[in-house]
């Protein structure tokens, strides 16, 4: 589970130094979720597991897939989860999320394509907001191929 999650979290990639936090990416119930805001949300994530930053990365996750990867650092650690994301961010050479799609009500589904030496891969992440903050609910490997060798469908 952890390698699944693990292979789209870091990078060497530098996101543009946003003067937000994680709270400007609260809007009001009332309001419709601007894609933008959640473009941001998955930036910040991927930015926190390239930092080895445990606890923001974990904060990012809702539901099932949160409470997996709490129980993976319980049993492993707080540094070598760390040392995961770190390891992970340093593999992989770029990434590129494409434009996000609206999946309901205050919820967005965004495809990550990342780029390593030997190989990309797409996974699509469905993010939602709940309470005023946005979690990723899931996330699924959707494709991987060797540029060149073999062809997305």
């Amino acid at each position: 589970m952890i390698a699944g999650v693990l292979l789209w979290t870091g990078s060497r990639w530098e996101p543009p130094q946003l003067e937000s936090t994680r709270a400007s990416f609260v809007s009001s119930p009332a309001q419709e979720v601007p894609a933008l805001a959640a473009d941001e949300f998955l930036r910040s994530t991927l930015d926190a597991a390239r930092k080895g930053d445990v606890a923001a990365y974990i904060s990012s996750f809702g539901g099932a897939l949160r409470q997996r990867l709490q129980h993976d650092v319980e049993q492993r650690g707080n540094a070598a989860f760390a040392a995961d994301l770190r390891r992970v961010a340093r593999a992989r050479k770029g990434h590129a999320l494409y434009a996000p799609e609206h999946d309901g009500p205050r919820a967005y589904v965004i495809m990550v394509e990342s780029i390593y030496l030997d190989r990309n891969e797409r996974q699509a992440h469905r993010l939602e907001q709940a309470g005023g903050n946005w979690l990723i609910q899931n996330d699924a490997t959707d494709l991987r191929f060797v540029p060149g060798l073999v062809e997305p469908s």
